[in-house]
């Protein structure tokens, strides 16, 4: 939850930390990994957030968010094509399909 925090200070070095350190702690946390995903994003590391959201897929393949996420780190990357496909994938979700 302290990650939670740092991040909602804009403070993403610190959320980075406190979300590596929940990892260690469970190894297969899904939503610390894409907590720690969306904070090396928005602090411009999105090749770093592409990682942790492949690994929360990994874990939960269900999870829109990460979806969500992981097309706007692709927007910040330019990569339009992957960028459209996860927000695709966030509206098969959600209609069961």
């Amino acid at each position: 939850m302290r990650g939670d925090s740092y991040s909602e200070i804009q403070d993403y070095g610190r959320a980075i930390t406190d979300y590596g350190q929940a990892i260690n702690l469970r190894p297969n946390y899904a939503y610390a990994y894409n907590n720690r995903g969306a904070a090396y994003m928005a602090s411009g590391h999105s090749e770093q957030a592409i990682t942790d959201l492949d690994r929360v897929l990994e874990l939960q393949p269900d999870f829109p968010q990460v979806y969500i996420n992981r097309g706007n780190a692709y927007l910040r990357l330019s990569c339009l094509d992957l960028a459209f496909a996860n927000f695709r994938q966030v509206d098969k979700i959600l209609s069961g399909q």
